[in-house]
This record gives structure tokens, C-alpha cells and sequence, in this order.
């Protein structure tokens, strides 16, 4: 047996995504052993917060009807019929 080794994250879905060095290999079973590393970034619950507080309002000097003025001014779409 040949032993591989290679540092991955599982995908949300769950997946886990192989080197493309090894995606040719002929195995078509594969033992995996999985490790945790101890600096591992987040769990799930600390991912969620950091999630929800990447949400918010930002200060700005300028009134609400400046900035609304200013949105309307920098939007760049048009209303061209598009035909497929």
C-alpha cells in the first residue's frame, strides 16, 4: 500500500477535495485518516457569529439624501431590452 499525504479542508458539502496530483491515481479505494489540528480557525457557532457581525451600518458624514443621490448617481445599469 502507498501512503499520501496532504493537507485539505472539508467543504461545507461535506466533500473532501483531493490535490489535482493525485486525482489520477488508480486506487479506487483510499483509506483517510483524519487529523485536527490544534490552531484550527473556528467552530461552527464562531463562524456564525464572526458571520453575523460582519453585518451593519457604516458612519458617514453625509445626510441620507446625499448618499441616496450618490447611489442613484454611480448605478450603471441601463434599461436596454436584451433579446436571446
Amino acid at each position: 500500500m502507498q501512503a499520501y499525504r496532504f493537507e485539505t479542508e472539508i467543504l461545507p458539502t461535506g466533500i473532501i477535495p483531493l490535490p489535482k496530483e493525485y486525482r489520477s491515481l488508480k486506487a479506487r479505494k483510499m483509506e483517510i485518516i483524519m487529523i485536527e489540528k490544534e490552531d484550527s480557525k473556528t467552530t461552527v457557532a464562531e463562524d456564525k457569529r464572526l458571520f453575523w457581525d460582519s453585518f451593519g451600518g457604516w458612519k458617514d458624514e453625509r445626510s441620507a439624501e446625499e448618499i441616496i443621490e450618490d447611489i442613484y448617481k454611480t448605478r450603471m445599469s441601463s434599461r436596454k431590452e436584451i433579446r436571446l
